[in-house]
């Protein structure tokens, strides 16, 4: 008896740190995206006007939801969705703080940023 507890104990931990591991995992993605994304949208706010921010924003939404959809089970979609729009609309709010004052000029890191992560910058 004592050893099928033992085991008991073992797989129930193996679980237990298997499933923190993966939520560390997409964590780390959607941390990783959600830093490209809200450079991208404030670049082009930057350089190129609001409508321009708009559809930077839109089309930057747009690949987080399909991004989600591929990080975790289908049960987690929409929490790991919603992580990353809030997680992007608090970098933006950040980055646009930090940056407003240099204008397009002052936005290299931003770039890099950006295009480190596969979005695309003005």
């Amino acid at each position: 008896m004592p050893v099928r507890l033992k085991l008991r104990i073992g797989v129930t931990l193996a679980l237990t740190v298997t499933g923190a591991s993966a939520q560390s995992t997409w964590q780390h993605g959607a941390d990783l995206l959600s830093s490209g994304a809200a450079a991208s949208v404030v670049a082009y706010y930057l350089c190129e006007g609001q409508s321009s921010g708009d559809a930077a924003g839109q089309r930057t939404r747009n690949r987080l939801a399909a991004s989600a959809a591929r990080m975790g089970a289908s049960a987690e979609v929409a929490d790991i969705q919603q992580y990353l729009y809030d997680a992007t609309n608090l970098k933006i709010k950040a980055f646009w703080q930090a940056h407003v004052d240099q204008g397009c000029d002052g936005i290299q890191q931003l770039r890099y940023l950006a295009q480190g992560v596969g979005f695309d910058t003005p």
